[in-house]
């Protein structure tokens, strides 16, 4: 216990992560490290370090999610829709559960009231996208799993949907799309004013495909109960998270709920949530009283286990003719896939440049692909390309070098919160 000397201090902020602002509680330690000066020891920086996982990567101890193994462990697998948007009619899962080895199929009869993407119940059946998860089984082995899948007959009836935004597509709900999409609109100074004022303006559209993860390691769970306390060995970059989302799922304790990642085999921002593979898990762990592994293949990594989202930019950069930045104005059309959040490429137009005049206009789609997820940088990528080419077609169209322009429109403080990028003099 903490004496009343050494009573831990918490302060509440609020945090930038990928483009979105978290409220988080930060404990305060007790004591404030010693800043370096000029004449510090340095024992560890700059220095040649052997890496701590090293020697188990390379000899193959290292013991990843898919390499556990827990006595009297099922493997579980998913029927997923084949079709991308439309409603599953019919599904008869009882050739399935007479097979041998199959010790559990769930369909959402059987799962509690979890709700998914946009409110709709997990394992529901109104169809979003081609890969949606209807229905769960645990059998003895992987075999036996894949075969209570293939034995299970479903109808569909498929509806006209929408993979593809463009610059052309309207702000509004298309047929068989998932959600409303949402429109966001920042801007500072009068961006109009200064591109009619301009002596040199450029215009461009510039579009980004999306792009898979396809980390080395795919997504999965291994997931048994003690009691009511839960332990999950999960491929994931955020312990914390998942163990927070998945005792909200289940109306757990979050100290009920243990998640273990001693390797992951890559993640790249697509192992961030608690995956529906981690729910059903869980959930099938629980009515059979035995430990569950849930590991997508390569095949559900493609479709269901996120994705940088397809984008379309159109940019228009003012600037004098020796290169000084007068206006950006920048729009985008984004296509989230069947869920997703609202970070955005524009973030970057408003932060990289010295400009007084900038507008972003974002379009964020909701299409009948799979969820998007954070990629590497996510949304700022897209921006950066966008941007920088925009940037370039500038120093063509003046004759001058490229990195003299940014050099020139060089920024060291947040122009929209007056804030400094570094405290470094």
């Amino acid at each position: 216990m903490h004496s009343e000397a050494h009573r831990p201090r918490f302060v509440v902020t609020t945090v930038e992560v990928e483009g979105r602002e978290e409220e988080a509680i930060v404990e305060i330690p007790d004591f404030e490290p010693v800043p370096w000066g000029p004449r510090a020891r340095q024992d560890l920086v700059g220095k040649r370090m052997p890496r701590a996982d090293a020697i188990a990567k390379v000899t193959g101890a290292a013991r990843y999610t898919a390499d556990i193994r827990v006595p009297g462990m099922l493997y579980a697998r998913f029927l997923r829709s084949p079709i991308a948007c439309g409603r599953l009619t019919a599904l008869d899962v009882s050739a399935a559960r007479a097979l041998p080895g199959v010790q559990a199929v769930f369909t959402a009869r059987d799962v509690p009231a979890i709700e998914w993407m946009h409110g709709a119940p997990l394992l529901g059946g109104r169809v979003v996208y081609a890969g949606q998860p209807v229905a769960a089984v645990a059998a003895d082995s992987p075999r036996a799993a894949r075969a209570a899948v293939r034995a299970m007959h479903a109808e569909w009836m498929p509806r006209r949907h929408r993979v593809i935004v463009n610059a052309d597509t309207p702000p509004r709900r298309g047929s068989g799309a998932p959600a409303r999409p949402v429109t966001e609109r920042h801007q500072r100074g009068n961006v109009k004013r200064a591109i009619d004022a301009a002596p040199v303006v450029v215009t461009q559209t510039y579009s980004v495909a999306p792009v898979i993860h396809q980390a080395m390691e795919p997504h999965g769970s291994v997931v048994s109960w003690e009691g009511d306390h839960l332990t999950v060995y999960d491929s994931t970059q955020g312990i914390f998270r998942v163990r927070r989302e998945l005792a909200r799922y289940l109306g757990l304790l979050e100290s009920q709920v243990r998640v273990v990642s001693d390797y992951m085999g890559g993640g790249f921002g697509a192992k961030n949530n608690c995956g529906a593979y981690t729910v059903l898990a869980a959930l099938l762990a629980r009515r059979t009283r035995r430990p569950v592994s849930f590991m997508l293949d390569r095949a559900e990594e493609c479709v269901d286990a996120g994705h940088r989202p397809a984008t379309v930019m159109r940019v228009t950069v003012a600037s004098e003719r020796d290169g000084r930045l007068q206006a950006i104005d920048f729009e985008a059309w984004i296509a989230l896939g069947a869920d997703g959040w609202w970070g955005g490429p524009g973030q970057l137009v408003h932060r990289m440049y010295r400009c007084a005049n900038v507008r972003t206009v974002e379009h964020f789609h909701y299409t009948n692909v799979g969820p998007m997820s954070a990629f590497r940088a996510p949304f700022y990528v897209e921006g950066a390309f966008a941007l920088e080419s925009a940037m370039d077609l500038v120093a063509r169209r003046l004759r001058r070098d490229p990195i003299a322009v940014r050099l020139l429109n060089r920024v060291d403080t947040d122009q929209d919160r007056d804030r400094p990028y570094s405290t470094n003099q």
